[in-house]
């Protein structure tokens, strides 16, 4: 795999991650709101995690991918 593909793959992936985490998070806060309280820490959790991974990986693939390799 190339530097290019790996920069890709690193920005879909965010993405997704990015994706999953908000709809985790929106879903939460509609349990929230709706004071169903049970399932809210998980998913709190499952959309924090994914939120920090994609913009970890978003960051990593805005990189310039070093010189010869």
């Amino acid at each position: 795999m190339n530097p290019e593909q790996k920069i890709r793959t690193a920005r879909i992936l965010g993405y997704i991650c990015l994706f999953v985490g908000v709809l985790n998070l929106a879903v939460g806060g509609v349990f929230a709101v709706r004071e169903q309280a049970l399932p809210g820490l998980p998913l709190l959790v499952t959309g924090i995690v994914p939120v920090t991974s994609g913009i970890f990986m978003l960051a990593l693939a805005s990189r310039k991918p070093p010189p010869g390799g």
